[in-house]
């Protein structure tokens, strides 16, 4: 870990075919997960705009999905922490 690091916990490259969900009845925006650790991880997408501020990510692959809370977001990425 650089001293300009801050996380805890390493991320590992990842780059995997994920989605969000959004809300109830609406479509899944899909994503590509970059990196991920064990407390979040970096998502790209056409558009963040509209993407909420609590949301689900699955990571289609695995078949697993997690609720996150976006902690930092750009036009195209998406910092996100897992809930739990």
């Amino acid at each position: 870990m650089t001293s300009l690091e801050r996380r805890d916990a390493v991320r590992r490259d990842r780059f995997q075919t994920g989605e969000i969900s959004v809300g109830v009845g609406d479509p899944p925006v899909h994503c590509l997960v970059h990196n991920s650790s064990v407390h979040g991880a970096l998502l790209q997408v056409t558009s963040t705009e509209g993407i909420p501020e609590l949301l689900i990510l699955r990571i289609i692959s695995k078949n697993y999905s997690r609720p996150c809370a976006v902690v930092r977001k750009t036009k195209h990425m998406l910092g996100v922490v897992f809930l739990e």
